[in-house]
């Protein structure tokens, strides 16, 4: 007997990451795999995976959702914690299309006018046309001297960045957990998100983080203030 593992779905990432007709083939036979598949025990790693897998045809009582492990260590305490002498925004992750990069740089933007000594820190692979289109964006911003481009990162380098920074900022379509939020956290370091798939899970808002209650930069700046205007907010979400 075999168990089947489902990370996420793919759905409107289709639109982002694959060109056309492929995408439109991915997303109208997703569906139909998913029917035939529909019998199987199932794991997944969040309570939005397995409602996208119920309606396909899944039976609840045979999707079962087990935790995320996260691999690195989590601080032992907050006071240990030194963080970025400026106010730092982290986007952390492949800068892709359904990661929507450029909302994080547009939304920096926003927060910049407000708080003058504000940093974006952005650090991944900038992948294909999309990839370079961010970079030009970060290069062409009023603000580019307060943005830090430090593509690919060695572990080591990931949990600094992580830990010194003031926010984690996360704009998918779609996860299908989001475990750069939990890592985040890990390190005393909360994550403003969009409210999708995987975010809304690996967020627990207004206790662990922020879901943002429309998915625009706008929204995401004006969030990033509060945090950023209010310390002990902020210290709580720690």
């Amino acid at each position: 007997k075999n168990i089947m593992f489902v990370h996420q779905l793919c759905r409107q990432i289709w639109f982002y990451e694959m060109f056309f007709p492929l995408n439109l083939v991915g997303y109208l036979l997703e569906p139909l795999y998913l029917w035939l598949l529909n019998d199987r025990e199932v794991v997944t790693v969040s309570e939005s995976t397995k409602k996208d897998l119920l309606r396909f045809g899944f039976k609840s009582d045979n999707v079962h959702v087990i935790s995320e492990g996260i691999e690195m260590t989590p601080a032992e305490n907050l006071e240990s914690i030194q963080k970025f002498a400026r106010p730092t925004i982290l986007a952390l992750g492949a800068i892709r299309s359904m990661k929507r990069t450029h909302h994080i740089v547009k939304a920096f933007e926003d927060v910049r006018r407000s708080i003058p000594d504000a940093h974006l820190v952005i650090a991944g692979e900038a992948e294909g046309k999309y990839g370079k289109r961010v970079l030009a964006q970060t290069k062409n911003s009023p603000y580019a001297r307060d943005i830090e481009y430090c593509g690919r990162v060695g572990t080591a380098k990931k949990v600094e960045l992580l830990r010194k920074s003031h926010l984690l900022a996360v704009t998918s379509v779609k996860e299908g957990w989001g475990l750069i939020v939990t890592e985040a956290n890990s390190q005393g370091t909360p994550a403003v998100v969009y409210d999708v798939d995987g975010l809304r899970d690996s967020v627990r808002d207004g206790e662990t983080g922020i879901v943002c209650r429309k998915n625009t930069p706008e929204c995401l700046a004006g969030n990033i203030l509060k945090l950023f205007n209010d310390d002990s907010v902020y210290a709580n979400l720690r």
